[in-house]
């Protein structure tokens, strides 16, 4: 009922599409977690019905596939603990509902922390990362706090326009070239931000809820930086080594709809609307798949021929 513009400029930016023609777990998170975002909203918002555990089942259900890849999605799920009281037709029955949600996420959390904290030594970090080690580094951190706490906040906000809005996030195709595509895709997503409430639906989230949202997302952030200094970074590192901008992907569609207005209203006709948006999303969306994909196919092809010729042509002269 909301959102559905955004989700499909989300959808066809580069790095989504990238990621969900690759042999990755990318695609599993960024769909689930899209699906449990769509059905999460429509209950928080509608607040003149009461809550659908048909659709309370379904975001549940979604948040925790989307996270057993990357756990580091778990703290969405406590989003549906702040449902508003109107939801729900008794106080015990909020109770229930806000205790079994809580308990899910609990349960996802002891599956990949327990480990953690009742054996650290046998947690070794990614070999491809360097001298890494899982234990050392929670020890590293636990010493420094104060030092990680500024890197942490250092990184992301040296890093967050281009993770959420620029080419780091939005527009890289893997181990392709970078084609900067940060102000068309600014434009696009202001213009779904802006023009994301249609008049007949104007049950907006209160400032409140934003708040939450915004939270939990720096949180997942903060969640998913923490990992990869952990089992990616050298201990003791000054830098925090192997974030990329696609792991923002889930985070960024709660962001984006956290700062929608209910009081800008979009009355131009969806056909005309999904017309602006798909345009907007294909206008970034080619060129980066010309520049990246098929002209440097082309020129390796060009280059492998050639190589092939001239070897070719040395084996003839040898065996003449």
């Amino acid at each position: 009922k909301t959102g559905k513009a955004l989700m499909l400029a989300a959808a066809l930016m580069p790095t989504a599409l990238m990621s969900s023609l690759t042999y990755t777990y990318d695609a599993w998170v960024n769909a689930f977690s899209m699906l449990g975002i769509s059905y999460l909203l429509m209950e928080w918002m509608d607040r003149d019905r009461k809550i659908s555990y048909k659709n309370v089942s379904i975001f549940t259900v979604a948040f925790v596939l989307a996270s057993l890849p990357k756990p580091v999605y778990i703290p969405m799920i406590i989003l549906a603990c702040f449902f508003p009281k109107e939801k729900f037709r008794t106080k015990k029955e909020s109770s229930i509902f806000r205790g079994a949600v809580f308990l899910v996420m609990l349960l996802m959390l002891s599956t990949f922390m327990l480990p953690a904290i009742s054996n650290p030594q046998s947690m070794g970090g990614d070999a491809r990362g360097g001298d890494t080690s899982v234990a050392g580094q929670l020890s590293n951190i636990f010493s420094h706090p104060l030092f990680y706490t500024k890197l942490l906040l250092k990184s992301i906000s040296d890093t967050f326009f281009g993770f959420v809005f620029g080419s780091e996030g939005m527009s890289r195709m893997g181990h392709f070239m970078v084609i900067d595509r940060t102000v068309p895709a600014v434009i696009l997503f202001m213009y779904t931000i802006m023009g994301a409430t249609k008049r007949d639906y104007r049950k907006g989230l209160k400032v409140w809820e934003k708040g939450l949202a915004v939270f939990v997302s720096f949180g997942i952030m903060c969640l998913i930086w923490t990992a990869l200094y952990l089992s990616y970074t050298p201990v003791g590192a000054g830098q925090i080594n192997g974030v990329q901008g696609r792991y923002y992907f889930p985070v960024t569609i709660l962001l984006f709809m956290a700062f929608r207005s209910k009081n800008l209203i979009n009355d131009i006709p969806d056909h005309i609307h999904t017309v602006i948006v798909s345009g907007g999303s294909l206008f970034i969306l080619l060129p980066v798949i010309y520049n990246t994909i098929i002209v440097q196919t082309f020129q390796q092809s060009i280059k492998i021929s050639f190589v092939t010729y001239n070897v070719q042509q040395r084996m003839s002269e040898i065996r003449r």
